[in-house]
Order: C-alpha cells, then sequence, then structure tokens
C-alpha cells in the first residue's frame, strides 16, 4: 500500500491519528476475533487462534485505512461548522455503502487465499461478521468526527481568547485616535473663544469637555456598555461640537426606550460621529445634518449624513470603522454595515441583548 496512506493528517483534520493507528487496529481486531471466533477458539482444538486473529486483522487494518481516506476527503470537501450535520450524514452513509463494497472485495480474495489452506474453518458467520464489522467501523468514523469537533472547539477558544487581547488593544488604539491633537486643539480654540464671549458658557463647556475624556478614559477598558449610558455622554460630545460649529452642525435623533435598554461597544457612537466631521465640510449655508435612529428591526443604531465631501481631502484608511468592526465582531456574528449612495453616508452598529458573548 502506498506509503502516502499512512502519512499524519494532522493539517487537514487537526491531530496525528497514526499512533492510534498502532494501537488500535491491534486492538481492535483482537476483541473482533474474540467476538467472532471465541467459541470456535476454544471449543474446537482444530481452529487456530493466530490465524482467526490474522484474518480478523486483515479487515480491521484495510476497513481502518480505507475509512479514514474517506473522513478525510469528507473534512476536506466539508470542514466548516455549519456543514457539521451535512458532514456527518454523508460520513454514515459512505460508512454503510463503502463497508459492504470493502467487504464484499476483501471477502473474495480471503476466500481465495485462506479457504485453499483452512478449509474454510475461519470463516465466521456472514450475519455476524457483518453486523460486527459494521458496527466497530461506524465507531472508528464516530471517534475521528469527535476528535475532529474537539479540537476545533480548543482552536475556537483559543481565537475567542486572541480576540479578547485584540479587543483590549483595539479599544486603547480607539482612545489615542480620539484624543488626539487636532481634536484637542480645535476644543481648546473653541473655549478660548467662550471666554472672552460668554463666560458662563466657557464653563459649561470645560465640564463637558472633562465629561468626554472621563468618559474616554473610563470605558476604554469596558466591554459593552448600555446605549442609555453613552448617550449621555454622547450628548456632552454634541454639545462640544455644536459650540465649535454652531449652525453649520445638526443634530436629529429618533430613539426608542426600548433601544437604550440593549448594548453597544464603548466609544463607537463617538468614533463615528467624528467621521462625519472629519471628512465632511460644514457651513450655515450647506449644514452637515447628522441623524442618529434605530432601524425598522430594532436591532441596529444608525448614523446617517449627508456627504459635503471637503476640498482636497486625502482619502482615510477607514481605521476608526475597523476598529469598531473589530471589537464587534467578538461579541455577536451581526456586522457593522456601512452604506453610501452618493447622497447620504450611513454607519449601523448592532444592538445586543446581552453583554454575554453570543459568538
Amino acid at each position: 500500500m502506498h506509503l502516502s496512506l499512512f502519512k499524519s493528517n494532522k493539517p487537514t483534520v487537526g491531530f496525528d491519528d497514526r499512533p492510534f493507528l498502532l494501537i488500535g487496529i491491534p486492538v481492535i481486531a483482537l476483541m473482533i476475533e474474540i467476538i467472532l471466533f471465541g467459541a470456535d477458539i476454544f471449543s474446537d482444538a482444530k481452529s487456530s487462534p493466530l490465524v482467526c486473529y490474522g484474518v480478523s486483522l486483515y479487515y480491521t487494518f484495510f476497513f481502518w485505512i480505507a475509512f479514514r481516506q474517506v473522513y478525510v476527503y469528507l473534512i476536506r470537501k466539508m470542514p466548516e461548522d455549519h456543514e457539521v450535520r451535512k458532514r456527518q450524514i454523508f460520513t454514515s452513509l459512505l460508512g454503510i455503502l463503502g463497508f459492504f463494497i470493502l467487504d464484499l472485495v476483501l471477502s473474495g480474495f480471503l476466500t481465495l487465499i485462506a479457504d485453499p489452506l483452512t478449509g474454510g474453518k475461519e470463516s465466521p458467520n456472514f450475519v455476524v461478521k457483518s453486523i460486527t464489522s459494521l458496527v466497530f467501523t461506524l465507531l472508528i468514523m464516530s471517534f475521528y468526527e469527535s476528535l475532529y469537533l474537539a479540537v476545533k472547539v480548543g482552536k475556537h477558544a483559543l481565537e475567542k481568547e486572541k480576540l479578547l487581547r485584540d479587543n483590549t488593544l483595539s479599544q486603547l488604539a480607539g482612545l489615542r485616535a480620539q484624543i488626539n491633537p487636532h481634536f484637542l486643539f480645535n476644543s481648546l480654540n473653541t473655549l478660548s473663544q467662550l471666554i472672552y464671549e460668554d463666560a458662563q458658557k466657557a464653563e459649561q463647556y470645560v465640564l463637558k469637555m472633562a465629561m468626554v475624556y472621563r468618559h474616554m478614559l473610563d470605558e476604554s477598558g469596558e466591554t459593552l456598555t448600555l446605549l442609555s449610558q453613552e448617550l449621555k455622554y454622547i450628548g456632552a460630545y454634541q454639545f462640544l461640537l455644536k459650540e465649535r460649529f454652531g449652525d453649520a452642525l445638526r443634530f436629529v435623533e429618533n430613539l426608542s426606550e426600548v433601544a437604550k435598554n440593549r448594548y453597544v461597544v464603548p466609544l463607537s457612537l463617538q468614533i463615528v460621529l467624528e467621521n462625519c466631521v472629519k471628512h465632511n465640510a460644514a457651513t450655515t449655508d450647506q449644514p452637515l445634518i447628522i441623524r442618529i435612529y434605530i432601524s425598522n428591526q430594532g436591532d441596529y443604531i444608525c448614523i446617517e449624513n449627508n456627504i459635503l465631501p471637503k476640498p482636497g481631502i486625502i482619502d482615510s484608511p477607514g481605521l476608526g470603522l475597523k476598529n469598531i468592526q473589530r471589537r464587534y465582531a467578538f461579541f455577536t456574528t451581526q456586522p457593522v454595515t456601512t452604506h453610501e449612495d452618493g447622497v447620504k453616508f450611513t454607519v449601523c452598529l448592532p444592538l445586543l441583548v446581552s453583554k454575554e458573548i453570543v459568538k
């Protein structure tokens, strides 16, 4: 038999099954010998235990090797999590069909070779042999499937740990992206003007500014936060932007109380709002209108703005949105969606029902 049949299948199935071949084939063969030939061995001195074991080993070896290749083939064709049921059905069907075909071939060959030497004395009962061999065949293939799924579960656990680390790092990256010299300069510039124009409003501006930055620092280590809680700080952030842009910036909100009891990734709304003002030119004649609303299904909060491109602006690499997408991916399979029709640009963030990891 070609040596490639005995190579490690770890790259495909996730584990090296060759130790199981070395141990399993002789052990299973011995068990089958006892089941099929036990009565004859102990009652008839002419029945050779060694020959009976050889017959059992013959069937076990070829069945195991053949169906091992069948299973590896199925894994290559259907490796995904959503294909588990489909793969298991094919495994069972091919195991049963392949068993009878292979059994016919192996039995015919064994009859030609062994019967002249033993007079057919070591030929087991056909029905008992078929049932016993088929049961062991399906058990072996189930063993492979169980190990494969166990390895995948372990890999998923490691991937989740990696995502958790990435989630923490990306939150810190998002924090650094927001506390940038431009935003700080613009905030202080607005504040300096307010000090001379309206001292009372300047004091309010400082309080709102402190509230925003304190939130960014406090929430940088959180995983999820209630939308209602996040909106408190978004209100403060909107205040800062309104003082900076005046009538050139407008906010329109339509948020339900039910939605406010769901969860979002911290700072995600703020990053989207920052992108709105960063990539658009706002004037009193052509104001930037930012609309914040809940999707019709109630499972997304959407931030929509009219497109007012700044002249000569350099295309952004989209790090802010990528940051948000990575963080959401840890908690849900719902994607962060974007849509642009040339007039409006919309970002929709999933609203989650709990702080539990659902992926």
